[in-house]
């Protein structure tokens, strides 16, 4: 409910601004912070002072659900975008969201538009000096006892622009998200 109410307001915000930006995905921090909040959700994050000796490098996280935003947003810091699958564009408001915070959606089933975002996300990277948090596993992971085998993308990435490669572990969510039983606890995320 309040990322649908939060995307709303921030579609209309900008909207009035008017471009995209880098600024704008800052702007979207704030909300994300407040639904850790009113979901009783603490992130335990370790070595942040690791991910600071950089201005710009490539995040490599894992990827369970939505809630891995939680855990994006405290290393989130401008300019930054994340490659996403491309059917979030068609989720609820998700479209003027991707567009106006410069995220890249990525189709998975189309290789050379894959590649095409890939060369867009190396753009960004040089040109704008751009952070870039990739999820190598390319899809959710709902067991989260193993990783899923990596795409290949990111370490191309990392390598075409001479940027080191953070990998980010989200620990397993099975102790308090139960995706096939529907049930959620509030717990500590490490």
């Amino acid at each position: 409910m309040i990322i649908h109410v939060g995307s709303v307001f921030y579609t209309i915000t900008f909207l009035i601004k008017g471009k995209p930006s880098y600024e704008n995905s800052c702007d979207v921090i704030p909300l994300i912070h407040l639904s850790q909040k009113i979901l009783g959700l603490r992130p335990k994050i370790y070595g942040l002072e690791n991910c600071y000796a950089y201005r710009q490098c490539i995040y490599v996280i894992n990827h369970q659900s939505f809630i891995d935003s939680i855990a994006v947003s405290h290393l989130w810091k401008e300019p930054c975008s994340v490659i996403v699958k491309n059917s979030l564009k068609y989720v609820g408001l998700g479209w003027p969201i991707i567009y106006f915070t410069k995220i890249l959606p990525i189709a998975r089933d189309d290789h050379a538009k894959a590649i095409a975002t890939m060369h867009k996300a190396l753009d960004m990277v040089k040109n704008d000096h751009v952070t870039m948090f990739v999820f190598p596993e390319g899809t959710r992971n709902r067991n989260g006892d193993r990783l899923l085998p990596f795409k290949k993308g990111a370490f191309h990435l990392a390598i075409q622009s001479q940027l080191p490669v953070f990998p980010v572990v989200i620990s397993s969510y099975k102790s308090f998200l139960d995706h096939k039983n529907k049930v959620f606890d509030d717990e500590d995320i490490r």
